[in-house]
C-alpha cells in the first residue's frame, strides 16, 4: 500500500524524528501524536507529516526553567543551548 501524500507509517515517522519506534508509539498512545487510517486496512496507522514537523521543532529552554535547576551547573548546561553561560560564583 501506497502512504497518501501528507502522511508517514509509524516507522517513516521515527526514522524523520530520529527516535525508536516505539518513542513515537508511547507519543500515539500519550495523545501528543493523531493517527489516521486509510482505505480497508484499519491495522495500519498513520500520522502526518505536518505532526511530526511539529514535533521535531527545538523546545526553547527558557531562564525560568533553568533557574529552577538544583544546582547551577545543571541551569548552566540548559541555558548552554541559547548561547548563554551562567557563573555560580
Amino acid at each position: 500500500m501506497r502512504t497518501p501524500d501528507g502522511y508517514l507509517n509509524l516507522t517513516e515517522a521515527a526514522a524523520a524524528m530520529g527516535v525508536h519506534l516505539q518513542t513515537v508509539r508511547r507519543l500515539v498512545r500519550e495523545g501528543k501524536l493523531e493517527t489516521h487510517t486509510v482505505g480497508a486496512n484499519r491495522s495500519v496507522k498513520l500520522v502526518r507529516a505536518a505532526d511530526v514537523a511539529l514535533l521535531r521543532e527545538p523546545v526553547p529552554v527558557t531562564p525560568t526553567v533553568a533557574e529552577s535547576a538544583p544546582h547551577p551547573w545543571i541551569a548552566g548546561l540548559l541555558l548552554q543551548s541559547d548561547g548563554v553561560v551562567l557563573d555560580d560564583e
